[in-house]
């Protein structure tokens, strides 16, 4: 992502969990702190910009939550797309 200043450690990359590859950026380095993005529809790079300073002092975790961004799921239904999955898919991301 362009608009993150080159003196901030970035890390990025995809975290496969609950059989779903998630997308996450992390940028800073220090205590960590996971933010969400609304949706569905949105994605992380719409909050980035917003907490560029605050990752200066603090890890800022950002993810794109199943089926948004450039986070993967083959077909959403009610089975696989509710708030029961998406609070699933953010512990196991948490632990990884």
């Amino acid at each position: 992502m362009s608009n993150i200043p080159n003196d901030l450690w970035t890390e990025e990359g995809y975290q496969t969990v609950n059989g779903i590859p998630h997308f996450y950026r992390i940028v800073g380095k220090g205590e960590p702190f996971v933010f969400l993005h609304g949706g569905p529809g949105m994605w992380h790079a719409e909050l980035v910009p917003f907490f560029l300073e605050f990752a200066r002092k603090y890890q800022a975790i950002f993810y794109d939550q199943r089926g948004n961004g450039k986070s993967l799921m083959p077909q959403i239904d009610e089975t696989n797309f509710n708030t029961a999955w998406l609070v699933a898919d953010l512990e196991a991301l948490r632990q990884a």
